[in-house]
């Protein structure tokens, strides 16, 4: 299989068109997440730039430091049905992080929108408020990144 028949079969590719049916999943979404400073933006940028055949450009905002730039689960579409989504990095895995961190890749959190780390009941006040934003549709392949 050349190049242009494995873009197009990504490019194309459905649910609806596997063996079993789409079994209730509309779309992929490929979850990077990872220590901060580890690279998930730049893996975006260069996927990005790599899928559309395109001159570097820093879609993700992605820097050279050990901060945390990225402060919301932001959602970067390739195909119809194949999304990146560049989640929150973490730094000391407390168990505050880890939460934070499931509830991102369990995609329990919205898209698009900010992520903090939240302390007592915060975050399962988050989930529960975001229950009629998040779909459950979405077939997740968590990616860690680590430099």
């Amino acid at each position: 299989m050349d190049e242009e028949e494995r873009r197009r079969k990504i490019r194309d590719f459905s649910f609806d068109n596997c063996k079993r049916g789409n079994q209730g999943f509309q779309r992929i979404l490929l979850q990077l997440f990872g220590y901060n400073g580890h690279g998930k933006s730049s893996f975006i940028n260069s996927a990005i730039c790599a899928w559309f055949k395109s001159d570097y450009k820093n879609y993700a905002n992605a820097m050279d430091t050990d901060e945390n730039p990225t402060t919301q689960r932001t959602s970067y579409t390739l195909t119809k049905n194949i999304v990146l989504v560049d989640n929150r990095g973490f730094c000391k895995m407390d168990s505050f992080e880890i939460g934070e961190v499931f509830a991102q890749l369990g995609n329990l959190l919205p898209l698009d929108q900010g992520v903090g780390w939240s302390k007592g009941f915060g975050l399962a006040d988050r989930i529960v408020e975001a229950e009629p934003l998040v779909k459950a549709s979405d077939f997740i392949i968590p990616i860690f990144v680590y430099r």
